[in-house]
């Protein structure tokens, strides 16, 4: 009706039908699954994962900064303004965590990798699509110096159409002494 029926985003979840509860409860019934990683999926669902947000809602901390973006920030000595994100499930299962940023991008490249070679070993023989990247990640850069990709348009071409959307894109380490350059703008298109 427009509105959640329950007060939290669990409890929605665990009351809504067709929301693959039904896998979570076969998964649960293996019995060589790990009791830990059975565990550790029913506080994510049930919103009860020990993160710093949890671990300040029971009292056991004063604060939900989190722990790794801190480490992180420690152990490189860059300078921060002592503000950190939130210790939440969502934080620290992102590469938006600094701590365990290397680690999710790899397990996404993994994924990603491992997809796209099923995809590509059980597609259909007549399927007018190539794959180009199944192994290896490619920049545009590089992937547009495929032959293939040449066929579509030049490089010049490409960059030509995309130029005013690329430069419309903020710059992070923008400041009022050194404007951005049209070059490197293109460079961060290609990268």
């Amino acid at each position: 009706m427009g509105r959640p029926a329950t007060r939290t985003w669990s409890t929605d979840f665990l009351l809504r039908e067709g929301s693959s509860r039904e896998e979570i409860g076969k998964w649960l019934k293996i019995k060589s699954i790990p009791w830990q990683l059975q565990r550790r999926l029913l506080q994510v669902v049930t919103g009860t994962f020990p993160c710093g947000q949890q671990r300040v809602k029971y009292g056991y901390r004063k604060k939900a900064e989190c722990t790794l973006c801190r480490k992180a920030h420690e152990e490189s000595g860059s300078s921060w303004n002592r503000e950190l994100p939130k210790e939440k499930i969502g934080h620290i299962q992102s590469a938006g965590c600094l701590g365990q940023k290397e680690v999710v991008t790899a397990a996404h490249n993994a994924c990603i990798r491992e997809l796209l070679q099923e995809i590509d070993a059980h597609g259909k023989a007549d399927r007018h699509m190539k794959l180009l990247t199944v192994e290896t990640e490619s920049s545009l850069g590089t992937l547009w110096d495929q032959e293939q990709c040449m066929q579509f348009c030049s490089k010049d071409e490409l960059r030509e159409a995309a130029k005013e959307e690329e430069m419309k894109i903020p710059w992070k380490e923008a400041n009022e002494e050194s404007p951005v350059t049209e070059e490197q703008y293109q460079e961060r298109f290609w990268r």
